[in-house]
């Protein structure tokens, strides 16, 4: 699979193979399952506010290595592709609530992030660790779901090819 060349580091589960997660597609060409919760300023956050927009959903984590690794390109590529409509939403699981503000802090994140401390919208995306991206389009279907850190240059190829913003 051409997408499992694109992973720049592996997720920081200890679950192996890397290759057998990235198969997991069992949510592509489906609609993405609906949530609601909160950000990281506790402040009302759904599914639906992306509605009519290309969306990547990012499952990261302060104390994962290949998280803080892409979240510079992560954030290039919106500048990039914003004015193409792509949205990002930041899901940070399985964290504490201030060391995730100070993630997104440090890092300027210019998008908002959803607090999921229970993990339950990576049991919904089939998501099995940070980092992992879900590639939703303007109609709120998953196009691709990746699991590992991605490059730049990965991740702004993933965003042409699978949400048509080439």
């Amino acid at each position: 699979m051409a997408a499992a060349a694109l992973v720049g580091m592996a997720g920081c589960s200890l679950q192996q193979p890397l290759q057998q997660a990235n198969q997991s597609q069992a949510t592509v060409g489906k609609p993405a399952p609906d949530f609601a919760g909160t950000d990281l300023d506790g402040k009302a956050v759904s599914l639906s506010d992306y509605r009519g927009h290309p969306l990547e959903i990012n499952f990261w984590a302060s104390w994962c290595g290949p998280c803080r690794a892409e979240q510079p390109g992560i954030a290039r590529a919106l500048v990039h592709y914003a004015p193409r409509g792509l949205q990002i939403l930041g899901i940070t699981v399985r964290d504490n609530l201030e060391a995730a503000r100070i993630f997104r802090d440090e890092f300027k994140m210019p998008y908002r992030s959803l607090f999921d401390q229970a993990a339950r919208l990576e049991f919904a995306y089939q998501v099995d660790a940070p980092p992992s991206s879900i590639f939703v389009d303007a109609n709120g279907i998953v196009r691709f779901k990746i699991t590992g850190a991605l490059s730049e240059a990965g991740l702004k190829q993933l965003i042409g090819e699978k949400l048509h913003l080439s």
